[in-house]
């Protein structure tokens, strides 16, 4: 069985340091591809005010070779991340719901994220758009870096949810910056010291407001067309080829 590493709270500060200091641009298309066919593995994956995080283990210079799952559990789980339902799934591939639930979690511990799908990171689910080729996010920072002897990457993305800023509260844009997060009701209710029933008000409020209809098509939304679009019922945005374009560094 795989042993996940935890990450100590300075690993975690020299990973962002590295970004910080020595990332170069990374085609988000190549990470996933490189997580799904088991090149790499999610060690850990984290999130700052302006960034999400992934640091990953190079498996393809492991032994022996660590395969990643099969063709079609990888689209289930995509699907999972482009149409958001498990149930809309589940009548896409002809199958129950609880291969699809099974399913998703097979994948998503091959990938190094023995997690719900609500707490997938933002950065993943990218990824993932970028190799489908619908997202306008397609670029985001990778830099190596070493820790205890032991060598590691990190890939980082500005978070798509930061311009979120001017379409809330300041209380609706911190409830759901930690929604995105991945952080469950309960989770935010205890960070804030507030109840569970005033979280999920207002993150209620706070998806009826950006005309979502929850954090899957928030993500979704955010990834694939520019935020300033939310909360007005765009219709779906078509990916130029000035969107998959080779960008210049992003500043420091």
């Amino acid at each position: 069985m795989y042993q996940r590493t935890q990450l100590d709270a300075s690993l975690q500060a020299r990973a962002a340091q590295a970004d910080e200091t020595t990332g170069q641009p990374m085609d988000l298309a190549l990470l996933w591809r490189e997580l799904v066919t088991g090149d790499s593995r999610v060690m850990h994956s984290f999130a700052s005010e302006e960034r999400c995080y992934l640091v990953l283990e190079r498996l393809r210079d492991c032994k022996p070779l660590t395969r990643g799952p099969k063709a079609r559990k990888i689209r289930i789980l995509e699907s999972l991340f482009f149409l958001g339902a498990q149930k809309n799934v589940a009548l896409e591939f002809g199958v129950s719901l609880s291969s699809v639930a099974g399913v998703t979690k097979e994948c998503l511990e091959a990938l190094g994220l023995p997690c719900k799908p609500s707490r997938v990171s933002p950065l993943v689910i990218a990824a993932a758009h970028a190799a489908r080729g619908d997202s306008v996010v397609c670029w985001g920072r990778l830099s190596q870096f070493a820790h205890s002897s032991i060598n590691y990457r990190v890939v980082s993305l500005a978070r798509p949810d930061a311009e979120l800023a001017s379409l809330l509260t300041p209380a609706q844009f911190e409830v759901v910056r930690l929604r995105v997060q991945g952080m469950s009701h309960v989770e935010i209710a205890k960070s804030r010291h507030r109840s569970r029933r005033t979280i999920a008000n207002q993150l209620a409020e706070s998806f009826r407001r950006l005309g979502v209809s929850g954090r899957s098509e928030l993500i979704r939304c955010l990834i694939t067309q520019p935020p300033t679009v939310l909360g007005r019922k765009p219709a779906r945005r078509t990916v130029s080829m000035r969107d998959r374009s080779l960008p210049a560094p992003e500043q420091h």
